[in-house]
């Protein structure tokens, strides 16, 4: 049976022919594809997982706490410190209780506490009347904001007949005693409460306490609470106990400027008269237009140093050198008595335009906060405006210190592409990037923060404290977070992430609080616009790493779904193709079929040698296959699998089985009587509508066989749909599959391969365009050969067909680009209709594909001549068969040894 299949083919060697390049472009593609897909989806997930790591792998927060950037799962880095409080002890028990729950780490962000100090100044030697200008200096990193306030001072034979206050109105001058050889500055820290066994579980607190002097971590360190009275006013006093950060980045410069006016101030007598000078021609706003006489003198004192003096204050040890050091001037009381202490307060942002969309896809806006309330709270000098809105509370505070810790000594994971916001250990960063007429600063200046509570980018917390102290302080719902880990999270795969989720599911379900899953998350660039505030100038644009949540699993997702969509395209085009082939071929020998029944054969012996027939065309495509997927994985220096191989084989052997499956049936139907039917029409076809001109006949054709026209529609469409995506994906987001570090470091690049991919669909597609279109011309030889005869030219016959693949194109073309369109928005949430024009003009390549594939059957068309169709034979050459057969033979033997010579390479 295998010799007459193989005379019966070669009755038609033209048809043969192509058959013979479609089995080796599909089954080369397939292979090559296959080993190529293997190795890139698993060097994605190798890089993801060994990224599979966050410092906590939950968040849970309180409900209303949500803004409006998470609706596209952004975490802001601010959102630690802006969250004052919310969650009960109680909720935090059952959160610790919950099965599954490895660590529950609380973190209470108390307020800002105000310290006040005196330090030394400047001794006044000369008498007079002074000016003292105090400036109070803010390095943002970008600029520096600077605030003044000046007072006069008397040294001399003065006294003042009037008040304080009065003096002050009346003459101008301040009655402040020891000033300015006594200065006093302010400086405010931010206190946080936590649980110190569960911190040291989380992030090894207790291993960064540092080692000096009578240092030491939290230990059955209660709260104390006393009441008391001063001056008549009774008052509660909170002791609690404190853990000292070594480190801070304040940016905050005092200086004071002293210098003398130049006014007769020699003895008593003159002293006199020039105040009632002072005070008659209008007392400040007389002195304030005074010269100064000599040099200044210039006291300064640094952020720096003011956290030291706080330090050696409170504990006698210097933390930048963690020697025992000695208070210089007054020193700080451990006891603060009913003092402000402002509350945490977050950021408010909205959407805005960014101005370089293709860099920054994604922009906001910081909501300035007018600063009305508090303006006269002692400790909080608060400007014209803010960015947090301003809230605080009184507390008598008295600290125990327990000892420093060290931050850059915690177990924090510190790698850029998935670490997660840590404001209790360090500050949120941010980059200047563009100034407010939105040109680029070259080189972008990097944001530093601030002890200012109502700023942009805070400080974290100096002090750690207990729960306990947090709740004496605050009250029954003292914790702003919970920073979750779970058990049994190793892995990167679709089973960790279900039980993240259900974990997540619960704590919400049992405490009614907010969650997200924070492991395998990822920074992703935001730009942020800060407008004008206050007294402040617009500052512009600034770059701000913030928290795409669940940016890991979905790369993860986007991987399998990437290079598996670019198989299963292919596939998919190569299985309507191979159905398409049989198809045809068996539309061709329609009639031979019926012979073969009518002359005695049985239906089952009809079935067999089309299935002998495809298990045949199957054997060589299994072994083209899996000799292309060999050699892919030799080229990218990778062992073979031996079930990739397999399964290589028994696809591209399963594809044509199951076309030649399909053609069995089709042939089963086939009835004796058709070996009667003569003529030149098609009693099935239909003109849908007239007939008027070239193009209204190619359409009447292309319509009347649709459904054998569908199938060329489909090839052509699939690889169109994932160049239309591919083009998108280039243009808008650079070539990466995903926006985030994480994803601009592991994910997939389109390059040369996916376009490769699409490449292989497409010669499939010409291969099914050209298959359809020859049976079309082989069905309407009779009508053509009229045509002819009737004085058709060359030119009109092959316009003709052409027209057909051409149309065949420009379908593919509309369907191809409503999926690639539905398929973008599904996946990014967005329709490009900015990139419209680019998706169109791609949109033309499928137009292409099927003029290509109509360029072999119009060439047939035209070489129909009337006689040789009324004759009706055909013809064939033996020496011709024997060299094809031995070509078939020598292509199917060098796989094979190929194939083996790299697997024995390998092995």
């Amino acid at each position: 049976m295998i010799r007459f299949i193989w005379r019966n083919l070669w009755r038609r060697k033209e048809r043969i022919i192509l058959t013979l390049v479609g089995v080796l472009t599909v089954s080369s593609g397939l292979g090559y594809l296959f080993g190529l897909s293997e190795s890139n989806t698993g060097t994605v997930v190798d890089l993801l997982q060994k990224r599979w790591k966050a410092s906590y792998h939950i968040v849970v927060r309180p409900p209303g706490t949500r803004g409006v950037t998470e609706r596209k799962h952004l975490l802001e880095p601010n959102y630690l410190s802006g969250i004052g409080g919310g969650i009960s002890l109680d909720q935090y028990k059952t959160i610790k209780g919950i099965d599954g729950v490895e660590t529950a780490a609380p973190v209470a962000m108390i307020g800002y506490v105000p310290f006040q100090r005196y330090v030394e100044g400047h001794r006044i030697e000369k008498e007079g009347i002074y000016r003292v200008t105090k400036t109070k200096a803010v390095d943002h990193g970008i600029r520096v904001e600077k605030e003044k306030w000046h007072d006069y001072i008397v040294q001399g034979p003065w006294y003042s007949p009037l008040d304080f206050r009065e003096t002050e109105r009346v003459y101008g001058v301040s009655l402040i005693k020891d000033y300015p050889e006594k200065l006093m500055i302010s400086h405010s820290v931010l206190l946080a409460g936590i649980d110190p066994v569960q911190e040291a579980r989380l992030v090894g607190l207790d291993r960064a306490v540092v080692s000096q002097g009578k240092s030491r971590y939290f230990d059955k360190d209660k709260v104390s609470i006393t009441n008391g009275e001063i001056l008549g006013k009774t008052y509660q006093r909170v002791e609690i106990p404190v853990l000292i950060s070594n480190q801070s980045s304040s940016a905050v410069t005092y200086t004071w400027t002293i210098e003398r006016l130049d006014l007769p101030f020699a003895d008593e007598k003159t002293a006199v008269e020039t105040m009632e000078n002072v005070k008659r021609r209008g007392g400040k706003s007389y002195l304030d237009t005074l010269d100064a006489e000599g040099n200044p003198a210039v006291v300064s004192y640094g952020g720096r140093e003011l956290f030291r003096q706080m330090a050696v204050d409170l504990t006698g040890i210097d933390p930048l050198t963690g020697k025992p050091a000695a208070s210089e001037g007054e020193r700080v009381s451990l006891t603060l008595l009913d003092q402000p202490i402002s509350k945490p307060s977050p950021l408010t942002y909205r959407e805005a335009k960014s101005p370089f969309p293709d860099r920054w896809p994604l922009a906001y806006e910081v909501k300035p906060v007018p600063a009305e309330k508090g303006k006269e709270v002692v400790g909080f000098p608060l400007q014209s405006g803010s960015f947090r809105p301003f809230d605080y509370f009184t507390a008598t505070l008295h600290f125990n210190y327990v000892g420093f810790f060290d931050p850059s000594k915690l177990n924090i994971a510190k790698d850029p592409l998935t670490e997660l916001p840590m404001e209790t250990y360090r500050p949120p960063s941010a980059k200047w990037v563009l100034d407010s007429e939105n040109r680029p600063v070259n080189p972008p200046k990097q944001l530093k923060p601030t002890d200012n509570p109502l700023g942009l980018l805070t400080q974290p917390p100096t002090m750690l404290t207990t729960l306990e102290a947090a709740q004496a302080l605050v009250g029954d719902r003292p914790i702003s977070a919970i920073r979750v880990k779970v058990s049994g999270v190793e892995r990167l795969d679709e089973k960790s992430q279900a039980r993240l989720e259900k974990i997540a599911a619960e704590i919400e379900k049992k405490t009614g609080l907010i969650t997200d899953i924070t492991l395998g998350s990822s920074p992703q660039p935001i730009l942020l616009h800060v407008p004008a505030v206050g007294d402040l100038p617009e500052l512009g644009w600034i770059e701000q790493p913030w928290v795409r949540i669940g940016s890991a699993i979905t790369l993860f997702r986007e991987t399998k779904l990437g290079y598996s969509g670019i198989v299963a395209g292919v596939i998919a085009v190569a299985a309507v193709y191979v159905l398409a082939m049989n198809g045809m071929f068996f539309l061709a020998r329609r009639k031979e079929v019926a012979i073969l029944l009518a002359v005695g054969w049985r239906p089952s012996q009809v079935t067999r040698m089309v299935l002998l027939e495809a298990g045949l065309w199957g054997l060589l495509a299994a072994i083209v296959s899996m000799a292309m997927l060999t050699f892919a994985h030799a080229q990218q220096g990778t062992a073979v699998p031996l079930d990739r191989l397999a399964a290589a084989g028994c696809l591209a052997m399963g594809l044509y089985l199951v076309g030649g499956f399909v053609t069995a049936v089709m042939a089963a139907r086939v009835s004796p009587y058709e070996t009667m039917r003569t003529g030149e029409s098609d009693p099935v076809i239909r003109r849908w509508i007239a007939v008027s001109n070239r193009w209204t006949l190619a359409w009447s054709y292309f319509a009347g066989k649709w459904r054998r026209n569908l199938l060329s529609v489909l090839t052509i469409a699939i690889p169109s749909a994932l160049f239309n995506f591919f083009v998108f994906v280039t243009i808008r987001l650079k070539g990466v599959f995903y926006t985030t570090w994480l994803g601009q470091y592991v994910s997939m690049q389109v390059g040369p391969a996916h376009y490769a991919a699409v490449g292989i669909a497409w010669m499939i597609a010409v291969l099914t365009t050209t298959e359809v279109l020859w049976q079309n011309v082989a069905e309407r030889k009779p009508e053509i050969a009229l045509l002819r005869s009737l004085g058709w030219r060359d030119g009109s016959i092959r316009f003709l067909m052409l027209s057909e693949g051409i149309l065949c194109g420009l379908m593919a073309g509309i369907v191809g680009g409503a999926v690639s369109l539905f398929w973008i928005n599904g996946i990014y949430g967005t329709v490009p209709w900015k990139d419209l024009a680019a998706l169109s003009a791609s949109g033309l390549i499928p137009a292409v594909v099927g003029l290509m594939g109509a360029v072999i059957p119009s060439e047939m068309a035209v070489r129909i001549s009337p006689l040789r169709e009324l004759n009706g034979a055909f013809v064939t050459e033996e020496k011709a068969e024997r060299y094809l057969g031995m070509a078939v033979a020598l292509v199917a033997l060098g796989c094979l040894i190929g194939m083996m010579g790299v697997l024995i390479l390998r092995w």
